[in-house]
């Protein structure tokens, strides 16, 4: 049994969640299974394996929010280790090196971020040399390495993007968005018109087929023929989702026989690419296979069911690339939850099974927890979705994040949003700030060929709170200027 121990703040100091959330994790970021603990000061992390690994943990950084931060690599060793100390120490290393690779690039480097970084080393200096304990210095080098990566991932990159879109054109990628349920209403529809470039279209399995032997398409034909009317490209799917709000009720009677569910399943995709493959340009086979589903399938089934609607998606569209897609990429869940496979291993035995396989998307509900992803910052996103890049295939993300803490009263999903302030708990919004420096960012990689934002309307039954691009009573929010400028600034 390994265990990592730390010295660290006490509970009511730290975010409500940041010890049952913490994990350890080796060299490719993917989290080993962890029994955390808080222990006569200590926190305390007990695992099957005695690798070294880095630490990642949910902390309150001024100015920028909640973030999850990590250590360095750090070994076992019976001395517990000073837990704000190699936080400090894990992101001024990450500060370090991203100014490191951008000068490398022949990138300019802002004397105010050269001037910031200085002052972190500084700092940390005296954190680690302070023999009555240098906390408060370790909290100001974390904040101020934050600084650094957020001004370089933010207005040195967008400037780079400026740079290559003056001399290149628009980039070649798509901003496209999730079509509602409910037709929006005019000025809502010109407004989305206006900001995205393509439709992603769910093909939920309950609307379309809620009855084993009945079909009801009068929806999507009318959200097809607006789409076409308007020259939209449009995303198909996922078709194939093992979750309450995807799956009609039908289909729970085979919930122990899996054989029989695939058949249904194979039937449903086969005649729905059938009918719509001239309109769709891509198709999202299945999504969330990585994660358990309402049925409770196990891990080599859910594998087997990839391949199964890969297949059929394949061999049904006479012309569309298959896509498949997977939910929080950074894999916290396997911190709890005993699977084989992590979201980037599971693709990579599909891509390397050679099924046919035409691209990947990644759902970053970024600020929720449980069934979504905790807040990281621009470089963390960066880095993994090089990670994902690695694969050779087109990338697609479905992007949300919450504008609001409050209580939704339409979100039907089991995520909550995050709390991201230590002393009251309360979630205060993620402003559009972030959506303007993150979306130029992925749009910037060239594996990315679309980003999707993933709801529409907090009007109408949604899964993720208060993460539309239209409010509860149906306007418009200020991230739809946020993406309109995207838009025509950056893709035309």
């Amino acid at each position: 049994m390994g265990q990592m121990r730390f010295y660290a703040p006490a509970p009511d100091a730290l975010l409500p969640h940041a010890v049952d959330q913490a994990y350890l994790a080796g060299i490719e970021a993917i989290p080993w299974h962890s029994c955390n603990r808080w222990s006569d000061g200590l926190l305390c992390l007990e695992r099957t394996v005695s690798e070294s690994g880095s630490l990642y943990i949910p902390w309150q950084v001024p100015d920028h929010g909640q973030l999850v931060l990590n250590t360095c690599t750090l070994m076992e060793r019976p001395e517990p280790y000073h837990l704000v100390t190699e936080l400090a120490r894990g992101v001024l290393h990450r500060a370090r090196v991203l100014v490191a690779d951008l000068q490398s690039d022949s990138a300019s480097i802002p004397d105010r971020v050269q001037t910031e970084l200085r002052q972190a080393v500084a700092t940390f200096f005296r954190a680690t040399t302070n023999c009555r304990g240098g906390e408060a210095d370790a909290r100001q080098t974390i904040h101020l390495a934050c600084n650094v990566i957020a001004s370089l991932c933010g207005d040195v990159v967008l400037e780079r993007i400026r740079a290559r879109r003056a001399t290149e054109g628009p980039l070649p990628a798509l901003l496209a968005g999730r079509l509602g349920d409910e037709p929006a209403s005019q000025p809502a529809a010109q407004r989305f018109l206006d900001t995205f470039h393509a439709a992603s279209l769910p093909f939920r399995w309950r609307d379309l087929q809620p009855t084993a032997d009945a079909a009801r398409y009068d929806a999507v034909d009318a959200q097809l023929a607006w789409c076409r009317r308007h020259e939209l490209r449009l995303l198909g799917g996922p078709l194939v989702q093992l979750d309450r709000s995807s799956l009609p009720a039908w289909v729970y009677r085979w919930e122990h026989s899996y054989e029989a569910f695939e058949d249904a399943a194979r039937k449903y995709a086969r005649d729905v690419v059938q009918r719509y493959d001239r309109a769709v340009d891509a198709w999202v086979c299945a999504g969330r296979l990585n994660v358990s589903g309402a049925l409770g399938f196990s891990e080599e089934q859910r594998l087997r069911l990839a391949v199964a609607m890969i297949e059929v998606v394949r061999d049904a569209s006479s012309r569309a690339p298959v896509v498949i897609s997977f939910d929080q990429p950074w894999a916290e869940y396997l911190a709890t939850d005993n699977y084989d496979l992590s979201p980037l291993h599971f693709a990579d035995a599909l891509v390397r099974a050679d099924l046919g396989v035409g691209g990947i998307a990644l759902e970053m509900n970024l600020g929720y927890w449980p069934g979504g992803s905790l807040p990281r910052d621009l470089l963390a996103v960066s880095r993994h979705l090089d990670r994902w890049s690695l694969l050779g295939m087109p990338l697609i993300v479905y992007l949300t994040m919450p504008s609001s803490g409050a209580r939704d009263p339409q979100a039907t999903g089991a995520a909550q949003v995050v709390p991201r302030q230590a002393s009251t708990g309360a979630p205060p919004a993620m402003h559009q700030t972030l959506a303007s420096q993150l979306i130029p960012l992925l749009l910037s990689k060239p594996a990315l060929h679309a980003v999707v934002w993933n709801q529409l309307s907090d009007r109408e039954p949604h899964e993720f709170p208060h993460s539309g691009i239209l409010d509860h009573a149906g306007n418009a929010k200020p991230l739809l200027s946020v993406l309109g400028n995207i838009r025509r600034e950056l893709l035309g």
